[in-house]
C-alpha cells in the first residue's frame, strides 16, 4: 500500500492529519513501529475527559511499516475539534519501551495544541490516567485540500529539533499578540498555541 491512500485505510504520508476536501474526511498517520495496538480519540470542544468516538486502528489495513494511518469520514468526526491517541505495546523500561494504554498522547505532528484548564505534565508521568489534563491536536479547518502525500520517509526522533520556551519572556511584549492583562504569566486556560513551520507565535 506503502503512502497510498486507500478507502478506508488512509495515507501513511504525511504524518499528523490533514483533511482531504474531495472525500469529505481526516486522515490520520502516526508513527509508531513498536506498537501493538492504536486508538484514535476525538474530542469535542466542551469535554477533554471523555471522547465522543475511539476509533481503533487495525494492524492490517492501518499500518505500513511503522506508521499507523487511518481515513475517518466527516459524519464520524463532525462534532470533533480536538484529538489524541491510546498506544498499547511493551512496557520494558530497561529494554526502552514504555507504553501505557492509560495515558493520553499528543501527535507529534499536531499543526495546532490546545491545552485544557486541567492541563498537568506531572500526570503523564504518573501511574495511572491522564485524561482531561493531556494536550491535544487541533483538528485542521474543513477547507483546502491537502497536497498529495510526499515519499519522504517518517522522521525519527534524532532528526527532530524541538522548541522550548520560557512562557513569561514568551508573551510579555506587546507584539506576542496576548492580551495586556495576561502577558508574562502562565494564563493558559484559554490560550492555543498553533505551531507550525511557518510561525511560532500566539494565535
Amino acid at each position: 500500500m506503502g503512502s497510498e491512500r486507500t478507502n478506508s485505510g488512509g495515507s501513511s504520508l504525511p504524518l499528523g492529519v490533514s483533511w482531504i476536501e474531495e472525500e469529505k474526511s481526516y486522515y490520520f498517520s502516526i508513527y509508531s513501529k513498536d506498537a501493538q495496538e492504536v486508538s484514535l480519540l476525538l474530542y469535542d470542544k466542551w469535554n477533554f475527559l471523555a471522547p465522543i468516538a475511539i476509533i481503533p486502528f487495525d494492524a492490517r489495513s492501518n499500518k505500513t511499516g511503522p506508521v499507523w494511518h487511518k481515513r475517518v469520514p466527516l459524519h464520524v468526526a463532525a462534532k470533533a475539534v480536538y484529538y489524541a491517541y491510546r498506544i498499547s505495546g511493551a512496557n520494558t523500561p530497561r529494554s526502552g519501551a514504555r507504553f501505557d494504554p492509560q495515558k493520553i498522547l499528543l501527535d507529534p505532528y499536531a499543526r495546532g495544541i490546545f491545552f485544557p484548564p486541567g492541563h498537568s505534565r506531572i500526570a503523564a508521568c504518573l501511574p495511572g490516567s491522564n485524561a482531561g489534563r493531556a494536550p491535544l491536536g487541533i483538528l485542521p479547518p474543513h477547507r483546502s485540500p491537502a497536497g498529495k502525500p510526499t515519499s519522504r520517509t517518517p522522521r525519527h526522533s534524532h532528526d527532530l529539533i524541538i522548541y522550548e520556551m520560557h512562557v513569561r519572556g514568551f508573551t510579555r511584549h506587546a507584539n506576542s499578540g496576548v492580551t495586556q492583562g495576561e502577558r508574562g504569566t502562565y494564563c493558559v486556560a484559554s490560550l492555543t498555541l498553533h505551531m507550525t513551520s511557518e510561525s511560532m507565535s500566539p494565535q
